[in-house]
């Protein structure tokens, strides 16, 4: 049986699944939240929940949009540990289908969590590097308590004078942001993001292309060529060498035979002209 046939998405109210948020993930506690949704097994029993809700700071919903559309953060994704393969990136594709467009999503990868977006990677999201580096204030009596939380006490006063308060710095995460809506507002999306993209794993530079495409055909091409050009003017006889080059270039003649007929006068030109002069 599939992933497809043996799970389904629906989307919940935060209510009922809190004990995946305050039990199951690691910060403990319930995130801000406009839209969540369950994974159901076949037996419709809950094994994933996933929530998106309001960006961390008014920062970076500026460099993300320019207030034409909506910036939400994925800020939650649990699911069971004995899940098949791809599962959670099955999950969040069917969340992302079931959220209203437009709207630019982002989500983290908390790096001292060992995580590092191969979920995100696996369904499209565009990698925009490292969150700037921050700090977040710590209570010395109660280390556990929330640095937001430690915020709403502390309101108006300046935390360098409480000595209980010290700053802690937090770890660095991987930005992902995926733009979810048609291929005009999508392109829209792009050219206003202040973020550098960069498709993680997938798109390669310019210079890559060059590299692992064009120099091998290049080669290849201009060894075949300049073989034919050789024995064609008996310049030189083919020999065994010469043989050996021709049978393992004769699978990718064949198959690149249009292509090599159409560069062949070009090549036999400039080796003429550099035999002749």
């Amino acid at each position: 049986m599939s992933i497809k046939d043996k799970y389904k998405v629906i989307s919940v109210k935060i209510e009922t699944v809190k004990e995946w948020f305050l039990k199951k993930h690691y910060a403990k506690r319930l995130p801000m939240c406009s839209f969540c949704f369950a994974l159901l097994n076949d037996k419709n029993i809950t094994v994933g929940v996933c929530s998106f809700g309001q960006t961390p700071s008014i920062q970076l919903n500026q460099s993300l949009s320019d207030g034409k559309f909506d910036v939400i953060e994925l800020n939650r994704l649990i699911t069971n540990d004995d899940l098949e393969k791809n599962t959670a990136s099955f999950f969040v594709s069917q969340c992302l289908k079931l959220i209203p467009k437009p709207k630019i999503i982002v989500s983290f990868a908390d790096i001292s969590k060992n995580h590092n977006g191969y979920i995100y990677q696996a369904t499209n999201w565009i990698y925009t590097g490292l969150n700037a580096e921050r700090y977040e204030w710590k209570s010395k009596s109660n280390p556990n308590m929330h640095y937001r939380n430690i915020a709403e006490r502390y309101v108006g006063v300046d935390k360098n004078d409480v000595d209980d308060l010290y700053k802690q710095p937090l770890s660095r995460k991987h930005r992902y942001v995926y733009f979810l809506g048609n291929k005009k507002q999508k392109k829209i999306m792009k050219k206003n993001i202040k973020l550098n993209l960069i498709q993680k794993g997938k798109t390669k530079t310019m210079m890559q292309v060059i590299n692992r495409v064009f120099k091998p055909l290049f080669f290849k091409c201009t060894n075949l060529v300049f073989l034919r050009l050789l024995t064609t003017f008996g310049i030189w006889k083919v020999g065994d060498f010469a043989n050996i080059n021709f049978q393992l270039s004769t699978k990718f003649e064949t198959s690149q035979k249009p292509l090599i007929d159409a560069i062949t006068p070009i090549f036999y030109i400039l080796c003429c002209a550099v035999v002749l002069f």
